[in-house]
């Protein structure tokens, strides 16, 4: 069991590790422009959440922990049921029309339409 992640009853998860906190987002599949409000709204309702960046979110991922690569608190969905919610978004832009995120599924980072909903969704963190 690996115990580097300790769920609260607030749904916050914090890592013991690098001790960021973390709230996911619900597991549906969202464009980044969606993402980037709920994560702005996090801040304004529970204080000082935003969107994490790509190296953020990489600190989450380890290799045949559960089915997606990362900590089972965090809900993903089974990486091969539909919809995936395999690729978290950044706050971090790729060009007007492109944002990065990490592929949980794969271990790397990549970058997608904003517009694009397709396996994707957000996380909030803070620390």
């Amino acid at each position: 069991m690996n115990d580097r992640f300790l769920g609260r009853f607030d749904d916050v998860i914090y890592d013991q590790e690098t001790g960021f906190e973390w709230i996911a987002g619900p597991d549906v599949a969202t464009p980044w422009p969606v993402a980037k409000k709920w994560a702005e709204d996090m801040y304004t309702d529970r204080k000082n959440w935003r969107m994490p960046t790509k190296e953020e979110l990489k600190t989450l991922y380890q290799l045949g922990l559960g089915k997606c690569n990362i900590s089972p608190l965090f809900e993903m969905r089974e990486c091969y049921e539909q919809p995936r919610g395999i690729f978290v978004w950044s706050i971090e832009r790729r060009g007007s029309m492109n944002a990065w995120g990490f592929h949980f599924e794969k271990g790397d980072y990549r970058w997608a339409n904003c517009k694009s909903d397709a396996f994707r969704r957000g996380f909030a963190v803070r620390g």
